[in-house]
C-alpha cells in the first residue's frame, strides 16, 4: 500500500501524534451552567504540554526542548509497550520451552529403545553361546560317519 503524496495532513481520518499519544488539546470554554466532564483525561507529560505551550518564533523550535520531547514521548512509548513484549516473550518462551521439552523426550524415548534394543541383542547373543558351549562337540580324533 503507497502513501499519495497529495494527500493533505489535514486529513481528519488520519491521526495526529498529539492524538495517539493522548496530549491533550487547549479544551473549549465551558458555558457556566455545562456540568464538568465526568472523566479527566489522562495527565500530560511535562515536557508535551511544554511544548504545546510554546509559541513558535519565526518556525524556530528550541533544540533542547526538542530533544527533551523526543526523550520523554521514548520513555512514555516505552513505558507502554513494555508490558505488552514481556507478556508476548513470555508466550513465546514457554511454546520454545514446551517444543524443546518434547524434542528432549522423543530423544530420550528414542536413545532408551536403542540401548534396550543392545541389551537384548547382547543377552541373545550371550545365551546363544551359553547354549553352543554346552552341546557336544565331535572329537576330531573321531571318523567321519
Amino acid at each position: 500500500m503507497s502513501i499519495d503524496p497529495l494527500i493533505s495532513r489535514d486529513d481528519p481520518s488520519i491521526p495526529v501524534l498529539t492524538e495517539v499519544i493522548e496530549v491533550p488539546a487547549t479544551a473549549p470554554a465551558t458555558e457556566a451552567g455545562a456540568p464538568a466532564p465526568t472523566t479527566a483525561p489522562a495527565p500530560p507529560l511535562p515536557l508535551i504540554q511544554q511544548a504545546v505551550d510554546v509559541p513558535r518564533s519565526g518556525g524556530f523550535v528550541d533544540e533542547t526542548l526538542f530533544n527533551d520531547m523526543r526523550t520523554a514521548l521514548l520513555e512514555d512509548v516505552h513505558r507502554r509497550i513494555e508490558p505488552i513484549l514481556r507478556a508476548r516473550m513470555q508466550q513465546h518462551i514457554a511454546a520454545a520451552v514446551d517444543r524443546v521439552m518434547d524434542d528432549v523426550a522423543d530423544q530420550l524415548r528414542d536413545e532408551i529403545s536403542r540401548m534396550l534394543d543392545e541389551g537384548l541383542n547382547k543377552e541373545l547373543i550371550r545365551q546363544t553361546a551359553v547354549v553352543e558351549q554346552q552341546r557336544p562337540r565331535p572329537r576330531a580324533d573321531d571318523p567321519l560317519p
